[in-house]
């Protein structure tokens, strides 16, 4: 609820501001839509997101910054659906777990990494269609599941390319530090 009032509030004082004073000559076109959204239309008209809008030539570089993300995230992802075996795999130790998660059930403790990793794999296929592609890397940091692909992937010795992998994060997550603290892309 406090999301959606947080969301709503600022919509309804832009609409009063630019679309409720009736005398506007030319008010901007997101007043007339079915639902006006003043956010709709600065992420549009000002930033040019939308479906494949994104997808330049110039902007190549930025893809191939955020590709080895959008890789794992998409990778551990579907893994994650479709592996029973890791869904069982108890993300801690059972001794450092609290006792109130102990209290769920495991048929709950599957559904909840599902649903994490169905959200990861929409975030990703929503980034790479209609976002600034180069956000995945920050954006990421929202879903524990492709970390825990990845410590269960190293636990089971699955070789040296996960371990690569998993090095490039930690040296990345120093790398793109520096980088969005200077405004560079992927900021």
């Amino acid at each position: 609820m406090c999301v959606g009032i947080g969301f709503l509030t600022p919509q309804y004082i832009a609409y009063q501001e630019y679309c409720g004073v009736t005398d506007i000559v030319n008010p901007r076109i997101w007043c007339s839509n079915t639902l006006p959204s003043i956010y709709a239309f600065v992420q549009a008209f000002y930033w040019n997101n939308g479906p494949f809008k994104y997808w330049t030539v110039s902007n190549i570089p930025l893809f191939l910054l955020a590709m080895p993300m959008m890789v794992i995230l998409g990778i551990s992802g579907n893994e994650v659906l479709r592996d029973s075996h890791f869904q069982q795999i108890p993300v801690t130790p059972r001794k450092d777990v609290d006792p109130p998660v102990n209290g769920i059930r495991q048929g709950h403790k599957v559904q909840i990494v599902r649903n994490l990793a169905l959200s990861q794999l929409l975030l990703t296929v929503y980034t790479l269609i209609s976002g600034h592609v180069q956000i995945i890397t920050r954006i990421s940091s929202s879903s524990p599941v492709y970390l825990w692909y990845m410590a269960a992937s190293v636990g089971r010795g699955k070789g040296p390319t996960v371990t690569m992998v998993g090095r490039f994060m930690i040296i990345y997550a120093g790398i793109q530090s520096g980088l969005f603290s200077s405004f560079l892309p992927p900021a």
